[in-house]
């Protein structure tokens, strides 16, 4: 068993590393674009990407659906249930991909006349972007077993290098270049998961009972995903009521560091999740994930305070050197390096969704999207003279709170009869 484990364990982070050295990649690419390209270069691409953001709604969870159950059933040895899931997400991608392409051909005609070459040319690079989004949603979803993230480690890692030249072509062709980098950078995943996906011959199919099931399960995980996003922004609204907008301008390196706090947990889930749905399927008991959760629950937070503390030391030197407009900002950037260390509840919360105790996953959403209010606000009037520190504060406390609820919730939920019914087959 403990070799076993040391397997999963390098096949977790060997997928961690390479897909935050991918992410740290896209950081640069828009870092460099902000450096090389002139405001209205990048208004030109800002506007045009504005409908990348509705693609996924297309979806309608579907995908999501999929990678949830996908495992779970492979646990139970279902595996023609399995291929047939497979096989609807296959169809519904290819579904969605034909109505992105109607919807981006109308759309590049329109704005083509509307608004010219530039701005239609753009129109194209998103479809296309999108239609390999859609493809890619599903191809990932298959990666769910140990051996296939091996495998999904090797795609990552032949994608970096493509994606690290891609930015030659932003220094290049300027607003051009951004077009071509958003085409590769979508593309070469698409081709390479195909290439190296699961299941390759499994054909497409569309059977709407296996779809509404998908989608009832993946609705449920897209409004948790937005309510989470949705959180994200109520600090901003809290320093806007507050102060002012240079205040909020101000904040941004706290915000640099909040994504790197949802980067590392979030790769780390990915892999995670499916693991765990594997396991619940082979034994039919949520118990027997608990002590994968309670070590994950424990082992994050030693993990990533070592991070936590060269943040925290190198947020003045890099303030003062590189971006001495911020330097109001320190304090905030400090203590979210600290908010940081409790973040691994965006790692194992996701286990509730695995065993479809939605009921629970939204306690803990609303916990994370009244925290994020609550907390920041009443911090302002204990400082109301340092809002980004006030708020950033109240942001660490609900990072900590937040990893106490889930705690909680797993041990309750993991251990409830209900989801404790041990295989007899």
């Amino acid at each position: 068993m403990s070799i076993l484990q040391s397997k999963l364990f390098r096949t977790g982070a060997k997928y961690s590393v390479v897909s935050t050295i991918k992410s740290v990649v896209a950081m640069v690419a828009g870092m460099v674009i902000m450096f090389w390209l002139d405001p209205s270069e990048v208004g030109k691409w800002n506007t045009v990407s504005i409908f990348l953001a509705y693609a996924p709604f297309l979806q309608l969870g579907i995908q999501s659906g999929l990678s949830i159950e996908l495992p779970v059933t492979l646990g139970r040895n279902e595996e023609v249930k399995a291929r047939q899931f497979i096989a609807n997400g296959f169809g519904f991608a290819i579904l969605v991909s034909m109505v992105i392409l109607l919807i981006g051909l109308l759309m590049t005609y329109y704005f083509y006349h509307r608004l010219g070459l530039d701005i239609a040319m753009g129109v194209v690079a998103i479809t296309i972007v999108a239609i390999c989004s859609s493809f890619t949603l599903h191809f990932i979803a298959r990666f769910r077993s140990a051996r296939a993230f091996d495998m999904l480690t090797k795609v990552i890692a032949i994608e970096i290098p493509f994606n690290v030249f891609a930015i030659w072509f932003i220094y290049q062709f300027h607003y051009y270049g951004i077009i071509i980098y958003n085409i590769i950078i979508a593309i070469v995943p698409a081709v390479l998961m195909y290439y190296y996906m699961p299941y390759k011959n499994i054909k497409p199919t569309i059977q709407w009972n296996d779809i509404f099931s998908l989608g009832k399960i993946g609705i449920a995980l897209m409004f948790q995903n937005q309510l989470q996003k949705a959180a994200q922004t109520l600090p901003r609204w809290v320093i806007l009521a507050k102060s002012s907008i240079t205040t909020l301008g101000l904040f941004t390196p706290a915000m640099a560091v909040n994504q790197l706090i949802g980067l590392v947990p979030g790769q780390i889930g990915q892999f995670f999740h499916p693991q765990m749905g594997y396991i619940y399927g082979k034994t039919g008991c949520a118990k027997s994930m608990w002590p994968y959760v309670w070590k994950m629950n424990l082992i994050l937070p030693l993990m990533t305070s070592p991070l936590a503390l060269v943040l925290w030391f190198m947020a003045p030197w890099l303030l003062e050197n590189f971006f001495p407009k911020y330097i109001e900002s320190m304090w905030a950037m400090r203590i979210m390096a600290i908010a940081f260390v409790f973040s691994s509840s965006i790692t194992t919360s996701w286990v509730l969704n695995t065993l479809h105790a939605f009921k629970y996953a939204y306690v803990f959403s609303l916990t994370n999207f009244v925290g994020c209010f609550v907390f920041p606000y009443l911090m302002t009037y204990l400082w109301p003279e340092h809002i980004l520190t006030a708020v950033t504060i109240g942001l660490a406390i609900n990072n900590f709170v937040c990893y106490l609820v889930n705690f909680i919730l797993l041990r309750i939920v993991l251990f409830k009869p209900q989801y404790n019914s041990p295989k007899t087959n």
